[in-house]
């Protein structure tokens, strides 16, 4: 029997109300997007190998050794892909 996995993410604020009830869609307090994605993956296993492979293209790349986030002391996509900020 084979499996597939699922992988959801999303981006953007979901913040409807503020303290209190008020209201905060369309203030500058709330994202004006949200987005919701959904990756189906039958193996597991190729998809690490091809984001490790882009990790170290990424961390290889003159240009970017310059940014931030790619210093390994950043402790961000140097070390791993996050969808956090």
């Amino acid at each position: 029997m084979s499996s597939v996995n699922y992988f959801v993410d999303e981006a953007g604020d979901t913040t409807l109300f503020g303290r209190h009830g008020k209201v905060m869609v369309g203030t500058e307090m709330v994202s004006r997007f949200f987005m919701v994605a959904r990756l189906e993956v039958p193996d597991v296993e190729a998809l690490a190998a091809d984001i490790a492979a882009l990790r170290a293209e990424l961390l290889s790349d003159p240009l970017l050794n310059s940014v931030p986030f790619m210093q390994v002391a950043a402790g961000k996509t140097a070390l791993f892909f996050s969808c956090q900020g």
